[in-house]
């Protein structure tokens, strides 16, 4: 094994998976690059995106090298949906993907829409030893601190569950391709179980995210990944570390930026955004999974508030 370094890139992130392209590292502004928008929050190299819900495409800017034009239109496929609390006709994400031809770059979009908020992330394998992967997550309407705004939450406590997802820079080959060190690969999906905790009073938020598995199957054979006896489910699925959002300032905009940690050590950034009332919350994430050098997962959380205040716990 041997690494590949690129001084022309911003970031150097790199792991050997089980296809044909061991060297992917971050192209253009990725790693912990973030950036506020005022109604939007984004994270790496995906530009732009126009999502409608139940749609058969979606148009995504990414990068000029996964597609002949700055913008590409990306088809629906199920088949890589991540369901989690949802049912296979309605999932948590729904999935895009393009690949301009079998020798190009296979890239995945998942994309969740919750009341005003919309997240995506775009993520693919690698390919010449780079990859490029983003999230963007947009606000239909500007944000306002204020009792009428922020329904009954201002002055109190929120609470926000559910199903995160994320892709690695590790994956496997996508089929077609011209094989060997030259084929494109798909990132593996991952999936996990996050819960936000809000506090419109003191204008902070944390957060973590556990139960993460690779959904990928496969992976469990990915010895440069997981090793030889990677800690499985009941499904077959790598399990990985849980991961937690230290606290964070919520702005005047409603958007927030932080540090993820694995344990007690920092393993990279998330930066989010309130929807105008308060209902809902989406989150990007970039940090690295395990303990390999240059791994890197990007991830998504689109949630709606469960509780405010007292009450039960969230689902």
């Amino acid at each position: 094994m041997f690494w590949r370094k690129i001084a022309a890139f911003s970031a150097c992130v790199a792991v050997v998976g089980c296809g044909g392209n061991p060297f992917v590292t971050q192209s253009n502004t990725g790693g912990g690059t973030t950036a506020a928008l005022v109604n939007s929050v984004k994270l790496g190299t995906l530009q732009s995106f126009a999502y409608t819900p139940g749609a058969a495409t979606m148009q995504i800017q990414l990068t000029a090298q996964d597609a002949n034009t700055l913008t590409a239109t990306y088809a629906r496929n199920t088949a890589f949906d991540v369901i989690g609390r949802g049912t296979a006709g309605d999932p948590d994400y729904v999935a895009y993907t393009f690949q301009q031809s079998t020798s190009n770059r296979f890239v995945v979009a998942l994309v969740r829409n919750e009341g005003t908020l919309t997240g995506a992330i775009a993520v693919e394998g690698g390919q010449f030893g780079t990859y490029y992967g983003g999230g963007l997550a947009v606000r239909a309407d500007a944000f306002s601190f204020n009792a009428t705004n922020v329904r009954g939450k201002l002055g109190t406590a929120a609470t926000y569950s559910g199903t995160y997802v994320g892709i690695m820079n590790a994956g496997y080959n996508a089929p077609g391709g011209p094989g060997g060190a030259l084929n494109p690969e798909i990132g593996y999906r991952t999936t996990g179980r996050a819960l936000i905790t809000a506090d419109f009073t003191d204008l902070k938020v944390t957060a973590g995210v556990d139960n993460r598995v690779i959904e990928e199957t496969a992976a469990a054979t990915d010895t440069a990944l997981v090793g030889t006896t990677p800690t499985l489910d009941g499904s077959g699925r790598v399990i990985l570390p849980t991961i937690n959002m230290y606290e964070s300032a919520i702005t005047a905009d409603g958007t927030f930026t932080g540090e993820v940690y694995r344990g007690t050590s920092k393993v990279g950034d998330y930066s989010g955004i309130f929807s105008n009332s308060g209902d809902e919350v989406a989150a990007l994430l970039v940090f690295q999974p395990l303990s390999i050098t240059n791994l890197e997962e990007r991830g998504l959380i689109v949630l709606q508030s469960c509780a405010t205040g007292g009450g039960p716990a969230c689902p």
